[in-house]
């Protein structure tokens, strides 16, 4: 009888969670079902980009869709050829803990002295990724992601580059 129990517990247990209703979300709309590898954005779709002075700094800020469950969130820029200036951001969020409602997040660029050039007019570029890991996956990036740290003590000289520049056919 015990045995039996269990397992009939369990598929009771598991059928109920399946039923109820995901974490809940403080405002944005309810999607039905979470995935981790579903694109928030288009490729090919560019976010409107909003620009306001800061002294000598421009603050460039756009806004984008994402998932309702916590996140981090990486910016930089860099200036490559005819003055093309590219935004670029990673968004990561664990794939674990997904929620099934949306939110707007504001993402914001510091342009350092961009406000005082007297370059002709520049254009300006999104370059966006949207990761999802587990926290397992999360958990075996970490080791690997302080070895990237110059910081954490690797073993060869590491000459930093300007922006737009990038190092190619390096082996450590």
């Amino acid at each position: 009888m015990r045995k039996l129990f269990l397992p009939v517990f369990l598929g009771l247990s598991m059928s109920l969670a399946a039923m109820s209703p995901a974490h809940a979300c403080e405002d944005g709309p309810l999607v039905s079902q979470p995935k981790a590898e579903t694109k928030i954005k288009p490729e090919a779709a560019q976010p409107k980009i909003n620009f306001k002075t800061d002294g000598k700094d421009v603050i460039a800020s756009a806004q984008l869709i994402a998932n309702g469950s916590p996140h981090a969130l990486s910016t930089s820029y860099d200036i490559g050829p005819n003055n093309v200036v590219t935004l670029r951001y990673c968004l990561v969020q664990n794939s674990d803990i997904l929620v099934r409602c949306l939110k707007t997040v504001t993402i914001e660029w510091r342009l350092k002295n961009f406000a005082v050039l007297s370059t002709p007019v520049l254009t300006y570029h999104v370059d966006g990724h949207y990761l999802a890991f587990s926290t397992s996956e999360m958990k075996a990036l970490i080791p690997q992601l302080q070895r990237l740290n110059p910081e954490e003590g690797i073993d060869r000289l590491v000459i930093p580059l300007p922006p737009g520049w990038y190092r190619k056919g390096i082996a450590g």
